[in-house]
């Protein structure tokens, strides 16, 4: 049997171990949400010449959004697919967004489809364009205008894309994200994954370019 001060011993020695495993939890949370965060290079407005113009123009941009689901949450993709931001910017009829996923989510894919050896974070293996839904049944489909990509992040990739001609009004009935894998790539059936962007049912949350897009903007 212990002594008394073995036991105290014991005791701080369990403590300690406690709470060098609850820092270190939390640690790695913090890493992680760290990782998520989009990277530098890829934050912001990308200012391209039809951003511009539409500034030039109207002399001001509204940048519009709502607060849906922002990773997918249906099977088979379920958690694999994430667009952590995106702008409706209607003075330009333009959508800028972006789309992230993680290593773990390549192993998923490749596991999906029984791709030996597994997707690398160096390649593009998906294919996402924008569905606009109409009150009349029909739909458009929008392929990017933009893409660019950044592995500046370990644990993630990311993707800044730019998306014109987009009209939102009183006729859309939705604007959706659908993800295809680049060789299983059918418009006709379901996409991989989906997230909606727009829904008519919820008001759009707006906010202006900062300071240092409008100087962007107008050089």
């Amino acid at each position: 049997m212990p002594n008394g001060r073995t036991a105290h011993r014991l005791g701080r020695i369990l403590k300690l171990v406690f709470v060098s495993l609850v820092y270190g939890v939390c640690l790695l949370l913090l890493l992680r949400m760290c990782s998520a965060k989009t990277p530098k290079e890829l934050r912001g407005l990308d200012y391209n010449p039809t951003l511009a113009t539409a500034y030039a123009n109207a002399g001001d941009l509204t940048l519009c959004y709502q607060n849906g689901d922002s990773i997918t949450r249906a099977e088979p993709s379920k958690g694999y697919f994430a667009i952590p931001e995106y702008y409706y910017i209607p003075e330009a009829n333009q959508v800028q967004l972006i789309f992230r996923y993680n290593n773990s989510t390549l192993k998923h894919v490749s596991d999906d489809y029984k791709i030996d050896p597994a997707l690398t974070r160096e390649g593009d293996w998906f294919d996402l364009s924008l569905v606009l839904a109409k009150q009349d049944g029909t739909s458009v489909r929008i392929q990017p205008a933009k893409i660019e990509k950044s592995l500046s992040k370990r644990l993630y990739v990311f993707y800044r894309i730019t998306f014109d001609g987009v009209v939102v009004d009183d006729t859309t009935t939705g604007l959706f994200a659908d993800i295809y894998y680049k060789d299983d790539i059918d418009y006709e059936k379901s996409a991989y994954g989906t997230l909606c962007l727009y829904d008519p049912a919820e008001k759009w949350l707006t906010k202006k370019p900062t300071k240092s897009d409008v100087k962007s903007l107008t050089q």
